[in-house]
């Protein structure tokens, strides 16, 4: 029995190994799809990313690239008919995450400032002063958390580049 009991552990552990390859490779091969960002590119990879999410529900990994991928989209294309959908996911997702105890803090914070960054950029006028602190914040709390964060790096330089201008 025991001999069973070790035998099948060990099965169910190659199975989620095979599974966690297979779900690196798909988000790999999706985000490959968005190096050179661009409106179109970036749909082809939130369209595999969202097919993903779906065969990896429980996953953080892949609700976080379709997040992130999802504001770039928004950032990238702000008055494109799907923005304000795929930024009204986003949300939803980051709530989601928001609420697991395993989501990377640093990682999150990101999330919600290029959220917010992305709502500022859809209607400056409105949601500039809104939001400006927050996304600072945000961003700040990020690479507190962790300093090596490369996209809160990111996103914080290209906010205060956008605020300059």
């Amino acid at each position: 029995m025991k001999t069973l009991t070790i035998i099948v552990t060990f099965f169910f552990s190659v199975v989620n190994c095979f599974a966690q390859d297979s779900m690196q490779e798909r988000i790999g091969k999706a985000m490959q799809t968005a190096q050179h960002p661009t409106p179109e590119t970036l749909l082809t990879c939130i369209a595999e990313l969202k097919d993903v999410v779906k065969d990896y529900p429980d996953s953080i990994a892949p609700k976080q690239c379709l997040a992130t991928q999802s504001i770039t989209y928004a950032l990238i294309a702000p008055t494109a008919p799907q923005s304000e959908a795929l930024l009204a996911s986003s949300k939803q997702m980051i709530d989601v995450m928001e609420a697991l105890p395993q989501m990377d803090k640093s990682d999150l914070n990101t999330l919600q400032g290029m959220y917010l960054m992305a709502l500022i950029v859809q209607n400056p006028a409105q949601n500039g002063q809104r939001y400006f602190m927050q996304v600072m914040q945000h961003y700040k709390k990020a690479l507190k958390l962790n300093p090596n964060n490369m996209l809160a790096q990111q996103m914080q330089a290209e906010f205060y580049k956008g605020m300059n201008r």
